[in-house]
C-alpha cells in the first residue's frame, strides 16, 4: 500500500513538472495563423471572415517575427419600399385615381487590405507573449449601387358612356458606379503605416488567443468621377370613350443618361391610330469630375479576440 501511494505521488509530480516545462513559447522557424472571432456577439457573426480574413506570422528567432495580413469583405443590402400614392377606386363609380409606387434600393462595398509587419516579442512568460511592432499596407475600398423606381398609375375621368382614362407605367434606374446611392462615399485607395501592440495568452501548447491596439497614419486619394447612369422607359395610354367609341394614343418614351459623358439620349414614339411620331431625345450636360485627397491618423483596438494557432 505504501509502494503504491509513492508510486502516485511520483506519477502526480512527473505530470506536474512535465506540465511546467510545457513549450508555449514561439520558436525560430514557427509559422501561426489566426481567425478573429467576438465571444459577445449577438447577430450570428460569432467567427469573422470579412474584414481580415488571414494572418500569418514567421518566426526568424525565438522574439522576431514578420507577419502578413490579408483581408476581403464584401457586403451588400437591399431596400424594397411600396408606397400607394391614391387609391379611391369604387367599383360603382366611373371615376377612380390608382397610383402605385416600388423604389428598390440596392448598394454594395468591397474592401480588400492587404499589410506587411515586423513584431518583435519582448516578454514571453509561461502562457503570456507580449509583443510590439509596426506595419505598412495597402487598403482599398469601393462601391456601387442601384435604385430602381417602378410607377404604376391608372386614373380614370369622366361620366358613364364618356370617360377618358390614362394608364402609365414608368420605370427609371439609377445605376451608380465608384460611389454609393447617396453619394456619401465613393471609391478610395489607401496607403497606411501603423505600430501596435499586442498580447497572446497561450491555451494549450500551440493554441492561443489574442488581442491588439495601436495607431495608424493613412494618405489616400478618393476615386475621380463618379458616374451616374441612368434608364429611363415609360409607356403611357390613354383612352378616350366619348358615346361608345374609344380613341387609344400610346406614347413610348426611353432614354439613357450617364453623367460621365455628359450626354442625354432616347426617342419618344406615339401612335395614335394609325398615325405614328417619332422624337429624338439629344440632350449634353456638364460631366462631374471629383477627386478628394486625405490624411488620416487613427487609433484603433481591433474589437474581436484572435484565435491562432502555432505549428
Amino acid at each position: 500500500m505504501k509502494k503504491l501511494a509513492k508510486f502516485a505521488a511520483v506519477a502526480a509530480l512527473l505530470t506536474v513538472s512535465s506540465s511546467a516545462m510545457a513549450q508555449y513559447e514561439p520558436e525560430a522557424g514557427d509559422i501561426s495563423t489566426e481567425v478573429q472571432f467576438n465571444p459577445f456577439t449577438t447577430n450570428f457573426n460569432t467567427f469573422r471572415l470579412d474584414g481580415i480574413q488571414f494572418k500569418g506570422r514567421y518566426f526568424l528567432t525565438n522574439q522576431d517575427a514578420l507577419r502578413l495580413k490579408l483581408g476581403f469583405s464584401s457586403n451588400s443590402t437591399n431596400d424594397i419600399t411600396k408606397t400607394t400614392l391614391s387609391d379611391d377606386f369604387d367599383s360603382n363609380k366611373p371615376v377612380y385615381t390608382l397610383n402605385n409606387q416600388e423604389v428598390e434600393t440596392n448598394n454594395k462595398t468591397t474592401q480588400f487590405q492587404f499589410a506587411l509587419g515586423y513584431e518583435r516579442h519582448f516578454m514571453q512568460e509561461g502562457r503570456l507573449d507580449v509583443y510590439a511592432g509596426a506595419e505598412v499596407g495597402y487598403k482599398s475600398t469601393s462601391y456601387s449601387g442601384d435604385i430602381t423606381t417602378t410607377i404604376n398609375n391608372d386614373v380614370m375621368t369622366g361620366t358613364t358612356g364618356n370617360t377618358f382614362r390614362t394608364q402609365t407605367t414608368s420605370t427609371r434606374k439609377e445605376v451608380y458606379e465608384k460611389q454609393n446611392t447617396t453619394g456619401s462615399s465613393i471609391n478610395s485607395h489607401n496607403l497606411f503605416v501603423g505600430l501596435f501592440t499586442g498580447v497572446d495568452f497561450y491555451v494549450y501548447k500551440g493554441l492561443y488567443v489574442g488581442t491588439e491596439l495601436g495607431i495608424r497614419f493613412a494618405n489616400g486619394v478618393s476615386q475621380a468621377n463618379p458616374t451616374l447612369t441612368t434608364d429611363f422607359d415609360q409607356t403611357v395610354i390613354t383612352t378616350n370613350t366619348t358615346g361608345g367609341t374609344s380613341t387609344v394614343t400610346t406614347a413610348t418614351t426611353n432614354w439613357s443618361a450617364s453623367s460621365e459623358s455628359g450626354q442625354r439620349t432616347g426617342k419618344t414614339v406615339t401612335v395614335a391610330g394609325s398615325t405614328q411620331t417619332e422624337t429624338k431625345i439629344e440632350v449634353a450636360s456638364p460631366a462631374t469630375d471629383r477627386e478628394r485627397k486625405s490624411t488620416t491618423f487613427d487609433f484603433y483596438i481591433e474589437p474581436a479576440l484572435r484565435l491562432g494557432w502555432k505549428f
